[in-house]
């Protein structure tokens, strides 16, 4: 059995990661560098964590498809802000 690698986002980052990525593919984006990070940092989550990731992910996307313009404006400034400073 192989030890879990040492998570460097606490639990509510990686959540907002997984809105990131959501957000991003809603937006019609790359969602890959979210998706590398958030793949990097499940090893040793609780599953009700992973749970909702999956679940925050889908909500975000869903309210970025359907988003009207001044939604997008601001769902794309979080994905070009907040989010990035997550990944980098």
């Amino acid at each position: 059995m192989q030890a879990a690698s040492p998570k460097s986002l606490n639990d509510s980052a990686y959540l907002n990661l997984a809105r990131c990525a959501g957000i991003s593919e809603g937006l019609g984006g790359d969602a890959s560098g979210f998706d590398k990070l958030l793949s990097a940092e499940d090893g040793g989550r609780e599953a009700y964590i992973l749970d909702r990731a999956v679940a925050r992910r889908i909500e975000a996307a869903r309210e970025a498809r359907h988003a009207g313009p001044d939604t997008k404006a601001h769902l794309t400034a979080e994905r070009d802000g907040v989010c990035k400073a997550l990944v980098n």
